[in-house]
């Protein structure tokens, strides 16, 4: 009886420990992965707009060198 009781009571505190480990593993490796997902995409985001705002500016630029120089 008492090896029943010892077995159960270990059993149950190494079932909970292993558990809550690869609960938290789990969990950990899960979140960092959502993490740096959104945050390439908000730094490809980002990039893009830089991108964008640098050609838009290279356009302007272009433009105000063709005015001066046609005019």
């Amino acid at each position: 009886m008492r090896f029943a009781v010892r077995f159960a009571v270990r059993f149950a505190a190494g079932f909970t420990a292993g558990f809550a480990a690869g609960f938290a593993a789990d969990f950990a490796a899960g979140f960092a992965a959502g993490f740096n997902a959104r945050f390439a995409v908000a730094l490809r985001a980002a990039t893009g707009l830089r991108a964008a705002r640098l050609a838009g500016l290279a356009l302007i630029a272009g433009s105000r060198m063709i005015d001066r120089t046609s005019g």
